[in-house]
């Protein structure tokens, strides 16, 4: 996620799997409470809650 980012190579790719990202979690958060295996719920939240927050950034990074 972060190596275009980093080597400056098409440096756009990392918003847009960070946004991919999110929509893993939210498929993986959705499928664990389906199956009421709620113990995984907090790990999921967390990764989701960073992969947003480096997408948000990095797109407002883009933008500039």
């Amino acid at each position: 996620m972060i190596v275009p980012w980093l080597t400056g190579v098409a440096p756009i790719l990392t918003p847009i799997t960070a946004v991919c990202f999110c929509l893993i979690m939210v498929a993986g958060m959705i499928n664990h409470t389906i199956k009421r295996e709620y113990k995984m719920l907090p790990m999921l939240t967390a990764v989701l809650i960073v992969a947003s927050l480096v997408a948000y950034y990095r797109f407002a990074s883009i933008n500039r």
